[in-house]
Formats: structure tokens, C-alpha cells, sequence
């Protein structure tokens, strides 16, 4: 298409899902967001490559227009795609569905594992924020989103948290991190990956606001990770504020019974000159927004 129709294109699209099985680890399901920015590099390599090749002058962009990450069942393929097509957002699946029954009966559990993938592929979208210009989430957003029948209580699913901390949070510039430390292993569509840098971060700058918000995601089970956050310019002014998405375990997810397991909590801390030290807790992500000048 690039090659024949470039000069008539502005964007290209590109589909995503990402499927681990119910029995792969939680570092393979995490593994998947090392593949995704691998395939968007790829995609602006070949614009970047096809554009020089036939003179096309004009900016193309990459729309992800579709994307989805689920569990699947492994006796439940069939099925789960059933579910599935033609939709993008971050579902766990759980399946428990008789022959020819209604959607609307199918069960779904949507975990903190979700919340993390989503917070996942938004730090993507922010890391290629040059090319990746639109990302569509369609057709879940009611059933992931907690909207229900009238009259019924709203339940808010894990998903939503990610959604709501960087549509309220997230600047205009996407900056460019350099960060290292802890990497562990992982395993996406037979390829190994091997030093997956444990926490994945992003940050974004609001000039008018003098707001730095750093987005990061620890994909660790079980530990903390103590980190040193520097500036290259510019100095920390005063407050930041905390926003950590968590809660007990991979696997907990809000229920009737039990509908608060997995939300924001918020905390502040004063900070000043061109670092500071803060620890990630295990499996959460985390927003500081910070004053800075």
C-alpha cells in the first residue's frame, strides 16, 4: 500500500491483539508490551524506508484501530475469538458459556493483571507518540467499563482506573526516559524475550502547567523497587502528587461482593532540586505528577 498509494496516504493502521493462555506466567502475559513496541518500531522503519525509497514528502502516521489483550482459556480458542472480533481493549476472559448462549451470559472477569496490560499499552501509545497519532478503543467500553442495566449499581472493573488516571493526567509532549534496573524473562508468541526491563516508564510534560508526570509500571509480583528519579534540566518544585493503581494480588478484580480490591490511592510528598528517591510497590502502576521549573 505504501508503495503504490503513498503519496495518497496520511495514515496506516495497524491491528494488535494480544492473547497469552490462562496457563502461561504473568511475566509472559507482561512480555507482550516488548512485542508491541517492537512491531510500532517496525511499522515507522518501514514508513521512514518507503518514504525515501518514493520521494512521499508528507508526514504518514500509524493508527492502532484495533487492540485487545486477554487470557485465553486453552480449551476455549474457538470461543474467546468468537468473543473478540473486531475489538481492542484489555479483558480477562473467563468463559462459562453453554452452546448458543447469549453474550450477555457469557462471564467475564477483568483483573488487576488487565489494569496493568492497559497502563502497558498506553505507555506504548506515549513512547511512539511521534507516529502513533489515534488508538481506538471501541467496542468493550461498555461491558469493560462497568456500565450496566438501569436501576443496577455501577461496578467499577480494573480497567477503568488506567483509562481515568491518564485522561485526567497525561501532558501534551511525550518525553524522551532513559531508565535502567532489574529486567526479568518472558515468553510472547514462542519468542523469548530476555531482559524486560521490570519497570516500564513514561513521562509527559504540560509546558502552560510546568507539570512532569512520570508513568511507570512495576511488573513485578512480589518486590519493590526503590528508584532514584533525575532531571536532565530543570529542577522538582514542591509537591508531587502520588496516584497508585493496586491492589492484593496479579488476580484480584472488583466484584459485587467485593468492589473496591483494585482502585487509585493518593498520596503526596514535598520534594525539591533535581531528584528524588521513590519505591514502587509490586504489580501497580504509578502516576507522580510533579511540579517542576
Amino acid at each position: 500500500m505504501l508503495e503504490q498509494a503513498g503519496d495518497r496516504i496520511d495514515h496506516i493502521a495497524i491491528h494488535r491483539y494480544t492473547y497469552p493462555y490462562d496457563y502461561d506466567p504473568f511475566e509472559n502475559y507482561m512480555a507482550f508490551a516488548v512485542n508491541l513496541n517492537e512491531r510500532l518500531s517496525a511499522f515507522e522503519g518501514l514508513i521512514r524506508t518507503v518514504s525515501l525509497e518514493r520521494g512521499i514528502k508528507h508526514f504518514i502516521g500509524i493508527t492502532v484501530d484495533e487492540w485487545f489483550v486477554t487470557r485465553i482459556p486453552a480449551n476455549e480458542i474457538e470461543n474467546h475469538i468468537d468473543v473478540n472480533v473486531d475489538e481492542w481493549g484489555v479483558m480477562h476472559v473467563t468463559l462459562a458459556k453453554k452452546e448458543g448462549a447469549p453474550r450477555r451470559d457469557w462471564q467475564r472477569g477483568i483483573n488487576l493483571e488487565a489494569a496493568l496490560a492497559t497502563a502497558l499499552y498506553l505507555n506504548t501509545f506515549i513512547r511512539h507518540a511521534y507516529s502513533v497519532r489515534m488508538a481506538n478503543f471501541c467496542a468493550p467500553m461498555a461491558m469493560s467499563l462497568g456500565l450496566k442495566e438501569r436501576g443496577s449499581p455501577v461496578l467499577l472493573p480494573t480497567i477503568f482506573y488506567p483509562f481515568e488516571l491518564y485522561s485526567r493526567t497525561c501532558g501534551q509532549l511525550s518525553l524522551d526516559v532513559f531508565w535502567y534496573g532489574e529486567t526479568f524473562s518472558g515468553t510472547y508468541k514462542d519468542r523469548s524475550y530476555n531482559g524486560i526491563r521490570t519497570l516500564d516508564v513514561t513521562a509527559t510534560l504540560d509546558k502552560s502547567k510546568k507539570q512532569l508526570v512520570i508513568y511507570v509500571i512495576n511488573q513485578s509480583k512480589e518486590k519493590a523497587m526503590e528508584t532514584t528519579i533525575s532531571l536532565t534540566s530543570g529542577e522538582f518544585s514542591g509537591e508531587v502528587k502520588v496516584s497508585v493503581i493496586n491492589g492484593p494480588d496479579v488476580k484480584a478484580e472488583n466484584t459485587e461482593e467485593k468492589p473496591n480490591q483494585v482502585g487509585i490511592h493518593e498520596t503526596s510528598l514535598q520534594v525539591s532540586g533535581k531528584s528524588f528517591i521513590f519505591t514502587f510497590a509490586p504489580h501497580s502502576v504509578t502516576a507522580l505528577i510533579c511540579a517542576v521549573n
